[in-house]
């Protein structure tokens, strides 16, 4: 069902003042195919003229205006996953990126939405700055997915959090001048219990906060992983056994907050119901 409106035909002939009504009014809910209005002009003298025409909802098949993506990162986008603290495993059928390309896969069937992984372990922002130019000229995405900084994390705020968005902020221009689309992503929550591989997760809000700052300087589209870890942000649950590295329930988190940033950015807004519309003819 859908709101339909339209402007009443206009009469010709008849004696004046004409009234004119129609069987579904404009701004009625019409079901999907092809609804019939006839819509009458009467003068109260002759025989009522009418006019029939037609109104068409058809099913509509959502579609993105880019389709091609490319996770950049560290490990977390390699699609590493973190059971094991000292083996590096990845798997890349369940990182976010494989997640999100099965999700974009299955809204937007008339296209196929492709999410590369470009992730490498252990890799700073500051560091991830020396590929970016590269591999976005190898890989010639349409959109970029960008989330890295955790790594840069050392105990140090000031110094840490300038280098990430130093980082950050070359990646956005470099995925710019090449015309590319840029997600940016804050740094997920950690666990730092005993044993864990995670880094000073007190540095990670104001990281994220300046990360926040950074999307609304560039003006590009922020997506709030740390958001969407809320309430889950510990080992066993949407971090692995490491406390750094995301499980599967983690990574599809991280998916749909992706998911839904780009849906509302990036897919083409549906068009109107179209609508036929006659001259009423009087006698």
């Amino acid at each position: 069902m859908r709101t339909v409106t339209y402007s009443l035909p206009t009469a010709s002939g008849g004696t004046p003042p004409i009234a004119i009504s129609c069987s579904v009014a404009s701004g009625a809910s019409f079901s999907l195919g092809e609804t019939t209005v006839v819509c009458t002009g009467t003068d109260g003298v002759h025989t009522p003229g009418q006019c029939p025409f037609k109104v068409s909802l058809v099913a509509v098949i959502p579609v993105l205006r880019l389709t091609q993506f490319l996770g950049f990162g560290d490990s977390i986008s390699a699609g590493e996953n973190g059971e094991d603290a000292l083996v590096q495993f990845v798997d890349e059928y369940n990182s976010y990126e494989k997640q999100l390309e099965r999700m974009l896969t299955m809204r937007y069937t008339s296209q196929t939405p492709q999410v590369i992984l470009d992730g490498i372990s252990r890799e700073k922002a500051s560091e991830g700055r020396n590929r970016i130019d590269h591999d976005l000229d190898a890989l010639r995405p349409q959109v970029l997915l960008l989330l890295e900084g955790v790594n840069d994390l050392s105990g140090n705020l000031p110094v840490d959090r300038a280098n990430i968005i130093e980082g950050l902020r070359y990646d956005i221009q470099a995925a710019k001048n090449r015309g590319i689309v840029v997600f940016l992503s804050t740094l997920m929550p950690e666990d730092e219990k005993p044993g864990n591989r995670a880094h000073n997760a007190d540095e990670i809000e104001p990281v994220n906060a300046a990360i926040r700052g950074l999307a609304a300087e560039q003006n590009v589209t922020l997506v709030d992983t740390w958001a969407a870890f809320a309430g889950h942000a510990h080992a066993g649950d949407y971090l692995d056994a490491d406390g750094l590295h995301p499980t599967i329930a983690g990574n599809q988190a991280t998916a749909e907050a992706f998911f839904a940033a780009i849906e509302s950015t990036l897919e083409v807004p549906p068009a109107s119901p179209a609508s036929s519309l006659r001259r009423i003819h009087g006698r």
